[in-house]
């Protein structure tokens, strides 16, 4: 859909779908292996299966989907062998694919979000940088996923506060839409210690539109919601992890059946979500089902 059509949906109360995982569906489609690179991998690859997972996920009923950026800043594309061409090159890449993707939906409204992924070590607020290198970093992929085409800019899986205020001023200083994202930990806090309610309102006088909590364990996630759900600042978004990882990649066996993420997303729109979607091990199965539950996810 269109921003405005996304906003004003977020505005009157109603529920928007995003998409599920993306690199650990590549791994579950057996397009790619590795590690976290294997993004990297399957985008060079095989960009026509990338575009194929948004779609599937496009048909699944999302009205979000997010390029296949996570990894694509030039600090963790420098550690495999990328220099700044190939980071632009990938970058471009990814939103051709998704831009492409919604193309062969026009009965669809469909917002393209462009990822700007941690610049370090996922999950590990320590390895956070500096404001100053964060925001010199996120510049140059934002510029890049701007000028790409897509409609709007989703700083996530963030650890520290300052991590997501530079992914949103990288966004707003180009013009374009910010939204930020969060992992949080067992109490519901950003996964530094930081309050939740401390990063609502930084990310929102930065500029952001919208806040998720994001690549979290479901419980962390509604420990979260509990905490904000006192506090009506800015539209607020879920995406949880549907997967258990078990320090040499994802269980699959493990994942959580499509109805059980969908019972733990009604928690979550009833403690004032409105934008839910899927984050590692959530597969277009699971959107499929956030989708059919439409409006009643708020009942």
């Amino acid at each position: 859909m269109s921003l405005a059509n996304l906003a004003a949906k977020l505005s009157g109360g109603e529920c928007v779908i995003l998409d599920g995982g993306m690199g650990t569906e590549i791994k579950r489609r057996g397009i790619a292996a590795g590690s976290s690179e294997l993004s990297v991998a399957a985008m060079v690859d095989s960009p026509e299966a990338i575009r194929e997972i948004h779609e599937d996920f496009i048909r699944a009923g999302a009205e979000v989907i997010i390029t296949n950026t996570y990894i694509c800043n030039s600090g963790k594309l420098g550690r495999i062998g990328w220099d700044e061409s190939g980071m632009v090159r990938i970058n471009e890449m990814a939103a051709k694919a998704a831009l492409e993707a919604r193309a062969n939906f026009p009965e669809r409204d469909v917002v393209v979000a462009g990822s700007l992924g941690p610049l370090s070590q996922s999950y590990n607020p320590d390895a956070v940088h500096p404001y100053e290198k964060c925001l010199a970093d996120y510049r140059d992929q934002a510029r890049v996923l701007a000028g790409a085409g897509v409609d709007v800019i989703l700083v996530e899986t963030c650890t520290k506060i300052h991590e997501a205020v530079a992914g949103v001023t990288a966004a707003i200083e180009l013009g374009m839409p910010a939204w930020a994202g969060f992992v949080v930990d067992e109490q519901g806090r950003v996964k530094s210690g930081e309050s939740i309610l401390d990063a609502q309102v930084a990310v929102k006088e930065a500029g952001a539109s919208v806040m998720f909590v994001n690549c979290s364990q479901v419980p962390e996630v509604t420990a979260a919601f509990n905490v904000l759900s006192a506090n009506e600042e800015m539209p607020l978004g879920a995406y949880a992890q549907g997967a258990i990882y078990e320090g040499t990649g994802w269980d699959f066996e493990e994942s959580m059946h499509p109805e059980q993420y969908l019972a733990h997303a009604r928690e979550w729109a009833r403690l004032g979500a409105r934008a839910i979607g899927g984050c590692c091990g959530t597969t277009p199965a699971h959107v499929e089902a956030l989708a059919n539950a439409g409006s009643s996810l708020l009942k």
